[in-house]
């Protein structure tokens, strides 16, 4: 059972509360775990940063219960707002930070709240918003066709091999078109591309 189990379900019922396709947000964290556990070593990161990462990707899209425009800004100050049992404040800065940069600018050192992180929280949350972007694109059709991921590391690029229920350039489109990144934190280009019979 995870260390913060009682928070992991804060985050759970957050989800449900504020999110209006929690079935999105489930299939966005299933995404984002299944990278995190192809790719954290590449990224230098510590396991214990899974947790973080889970409960960012269920939480990425509560903002939106206030506005949509800004809703990545707004799930992080609900986030902020929000008790988690079990996590400390710098680890609720971090999960608010990543929930907030799964879209539009990437982490920047004068931003609210990430700048108030330690150099090595900043660079885990960097690596997580990284990962989330890619999981976010990849259900942006919200229709859950992405089955699994596999990573493949290979000397100058990234490829991430995509099986689906049924053909969906879309959600390829998405997560190609939220890759960068990743890719700055690899220092590699990545290729984002479905797969047949796997």
């Amino acid at each position: 059972m995870p260390k913060r189990e009682k928070a992991i379900q804060t985050s759970r019922c957050l989800m449900e509360q504020l999110t209006p396709a929690p079935e999105h947000a489930l299939q966005v964290c299933r995404i984002s775990l299944m990278l995190f556990d192809q790719l954290y070593e590449a990224l230098r990161l510590p396991v214990s940063a899974r947790e973080l990462l889970e409960m960012a990707a269920r939480m990425h899209d509560i903002g939106q219960s206030v506005d949509f425009a800004k809703h990545h800004k707004h799930a992080r100050d609900i986030i902020l707002k929000t008790r988690f049992p079990g996590v400390s404040a710098e680890e609720r800065a971090m999960i608010a930070c990543i929930a907030r940069y799964h879209r539009k600018k990437h982490p920047a050192a004068h931003h609210k709240v990430f700048k108030n992180l330690g150099s090595r929280e900043q660079q885990i949350v960097r690596a997580l918003a990284g990962i989330l972007r890619i999981a976010d694109g990849l259900d942006r059709s919200q229709s859950s066709c992405t089955e699994s991921v596999r990573v493949k590391m290979h000397v100058d690029s990234v490829t991430v091999e995509v099986s689906q229920k049924w053909a969906n350039d879309v959600d390829i489109w998405g997560a190609n078109r939220k890759r960068a990144l990743l890719e700055e934190l690899l220092r590699l280009p990545i290729e984002i591309k479905a797969v047949s019979g796997t």
